[in-house]
């Protein structure tokens, strides 16, 4: 089941896990999960954790994101020839998560779900999971961050995180990284892993104990048709 807003051209479905519609679990406290993402359908996520059996909550998608611009904290240059500039526009994006969609989402879950939120988690892949974690130092909102193939790479980043504090409101942070992603002949992708673990070893240094787990050879792409 799930549920679709507009913000500001930014798409945002809730989904809900069969199971909260089947056991009549909707009048409660839950977590929600904001996942910044431009796939068009999460429903095999929400397949995947039920599989898993995971604990009860609410999974919220935003797309139709500008990638390289909302995603990115300041200014960089393209990586590849055929790619656009990263604008740094992520404090912009944020801010319309705080101040727009989430009291939406809060409006929507209650009016229509008698839900309340438990707490906000964010998640993110790649790009987004580089944002995930830059959240953390930028507002209070979430508690839990997850960081999957999170781009580390990015220009200055580590320098950010030695420079800056987490909010003391986020209580756990999730790694992920496939272990042959550094295999590339970009010369700043392949630093990835590098950065990383740099990234990682400067979060310790200030008081956090991650879940760093490296993933064998996490490989997205389209299948080429027979």
């Amino acid at each position: 089941m799930k549920e679709s807003i507009c913000i500001e051209n930014k798409e945002i479905t809730i989904y809900f896990e069969n199971k909260l519609i089947e056991n009549k679990l909707l009048e409660k406290k839950l977590p929600v999960i904001i996942c910044p993402s431009n796939y068009e359908d999460c429903n095999e996520i929400l397949n995947e954790c039920e599989k898993m059996q995971c604990s009860n909550f609410v999974f919220v998608s935003i797309s139709n994101i500008n990638w390289n611009d909302d995603l990115s904290p300041w200014y960089m240059k393209k990586i590849y020839s055929k790619d656009s500039d990263y604008l740094g526009k992520a404090d912009e994006f944020l801010y319309l998560i705080t101040n727009k969609i989430m009291p939406q989402i809060e409006k929507t879950l209650l009016e229509k779900y008698k839900i309340t939120p438990e707490y906000y988690s964010i998640i993110g892949y790649s790009l987004a999971g580089l944002f995930a974690l830059y959240c953390g130092f930028k507002t209070d909102k979430f508690k839990k961050i997850a960081s999957v193939s999170g781009s580390m790479w990015f220009e200055n980043f580590e320098k950010f995180v030695q420079e800056n504090d987490i909010n003391s409101n986020v209580k756990k942070i999730y790694f992920s990284l496939g272990n042959k992603e550094k295999q590339t002949n970009n010369p700043i992708l392949k630093n990835v892993e590098e950065k990383t673990i740099a990234i990682e070893k400067l979060l310790n240094q200030k008081g956090w104990k991650l879940l760093l787990k490296w993933i064998l050879a996490i490989i997205l792409h389209n299948r080429k048709k027979d």
